[in-house]
C-alpha cells in the first residue's frame, strides 16, 4: 500500500522507488521468522556524502512487540561505526498493518 513517488511520511520527505522503473526492485527484504531462503543481511549500501541525519523507512514481518527485529550498522568514512537497533512496534510497525501506535 506504499505508493511510489515523493511522499511525506511522519514529517520526513521520502522518494519511494517505483519497481516498474527499477528492474522490479523497490526494497530490501531480509530473512526472519518464517521467511526462509533470503539473506539475513544486506552489506555495502553506499551513501558517499555528508549527512546531518539518516531516516530509515522500514517495517518488520515476523517479530514480537518489544523485541529487536533488526539493526543497522552505520560505518563512517573515518572508521567509526554505530549500531542502531530496531524494536518491533517501538521503532517500526508490521508491514501488514503499519504502526500500532
Amino acid at each position: 500500500s506504499l505508493t511510489p513517488g515523493k511522499r511525506n511520511l511522519g514529517g520526513v520527505p521520502f522518494h519511494v522507488i517505483d519497481p516498474k522503473e527499477n528492474g522490479n526492485r523497490a526494497c530490501i527484504v531480509l530473512a526472519g521468522g518464517k521467511l526462509a531462503g533470503v539473506s539475513e543481511e544486506a552489506h555495502g549500501i553506499p551513501v558517499n556524502r555528508e549527512a546531518k541525519a539518516f531516516h530509515f523507512l522500514h517495517a518488520y514481518g515476523y517479530g514480537k512487540k518489544g523485541e529487536t527485529c533488526a539493526k543497522y550498522i552505520v560505518r563512517y568514512a573515518n572508521g567509526n561505526s554505530v549500531e542502531i537497533p530496531v524494536i518491533c512496534e517501538v521503532n517500526t510497525g508490521s508491514w501488514w498493518g503499519g504502526a500500532k501506535t
